[in-house]
């Protein structure tokens, strides 16, 4: 791993940061992600070590299913909002666009944070109305992780300021494989969602994986589930719960990244389509081989910043992942 390149992203999110967030504050942290996708945990951890770093201390905590914005104000009432970066911002998750938007209705007075997220609109209506949700609120902060979602960005919401700053999982800092958990050279961690871009990795030798839980992990991720089940079916003691439902989301976040650590450690080299699995893999010092996702945001991020990690390489065809393959296994 090229750790000038990690520390180089680390201090310019913390310089962007710093120009918002003041030690001492406290925020509201929501969108927290409550469901099995490694990556988006890794953004999270990533988030808090950098509010750790910065003396920002966080008041309340949701998901989008267990959002209310009444307890917010009660355990947060004054201060800025924070929503979870990530690449969500667009027509393609429409459930986490809606509630951003929501989000950001709610709350016209506060200064509020979009962290750092890609850009995805593809419906005009849906275009149309994030702009003017966001054009309406008149101290709200977007910030990009990623050039080509710069300019749409600025593009769609010339009234917003709109700020570039690096992918926020790279908070967590350099990272360790699990010990004596290689049991092949290739391990293949691939989308199979609508982002996944099939150049053919998936013909590559080598068992293939992708975020998720079975076995006993998946008993273990549904029991920590339970007080937020609760809390969301019996909104009156969402309340009292709420302290059993951010505990839960603790025990959540280390089952993600246990999971993503596992699925990366099973092979000498990565070969992978999710941003955040290049990501680790960066972070780990591995042999990493990522090919793109659907709308270009890993290739936009490597552009940009990623390359700066010499174990990580872009491929853009089966042919070139093979001779790469070959080359890094000797």
């Amino acid at each position: 791993m090229t750790v000038a390149a990690l520390e180089r992203i680390q201090r310019e999110t913390r310089a962007v940061w710093s120009a918002y967030l003041r030690r001492g504050d406290a925020v509201a942290l929501v969108d927290f992600p409550a469901y099995p996708n490694a990556g988006d945990t890794l953004i999270y951890l990533g988030e808090r070590q950098y509010l750790d770093a910065l003396g920002v201390r966080v008041r309340y905590l949701a998901d989008s299913l267990r959002y209310d914005a009444a307890l917010l104000r009660r355990h947060h009432p004054e201060g800025p909002i924070l929503i979870r970066g990530g690449g969500n911002l667009g027509d393609r998750w429409t459930h986490l666009q809606d509630f951003r938007e929501q989000v950001i209705r709610d709350f016209p007075d506060r200064l509020i944070i979009q962290l750092p997220q890609s850009v995805d609109f593809r419906d005009p209506e849906r275009t149309r109305q994030a702009q003017a949700v966001f054009g309406a609120h008149k101290n709200l902060v977007v910030m990009i992780r990623e050039s080509p979602s710069m300019e749409t960005a600025r593009r769609l919401f010339p009234d917003t300021a709109v700020v570039f700053c690096p992918d926020a999982a790279f908070g967590i800092g350099s990272q360790e494989r699990l010990a004596g958990r290689a049991s092949t050279e290739v391990v293949k961690v691939l989308r199979r969602d609508s982002e996944k871009n099939d150049i053919g990795l998936s013909r590559l030798d080598g068992p293939e994986t992708d975020w998720g839980f079975t076995g006993a992990a998946a008993v273990a991720w549904n029991a920590v589930r339970v007080p937020q089940f609760v809390a969301r079916r019996v909104p009156r003691l969402a309340p009292a719960l709420y302290p059993a439902v951010v505990g839960g989301f603790a025990a959540q976040a280390a089952l993600n990244r246990w999971q993503a650590t596992r699925a990366v450690s099973r092979g000498r080299v990565l070969v992978t389509d999710r941003l955040h699995a290049a990501v680790l893999g960066a972070l780990t010092g591995m042999p990493v081989l990522a090919g793109d996702n659907s709308y270009g945001k890993v290739s936009a991020i490597y552009a940009d910043y990623l390359h700066g990690f010499e174990n990580v390489a872009m491929v853009s065809s089966l042919e070139e992942a093979r001779e790469r393959l070959g080359v890094l296994l000797g």
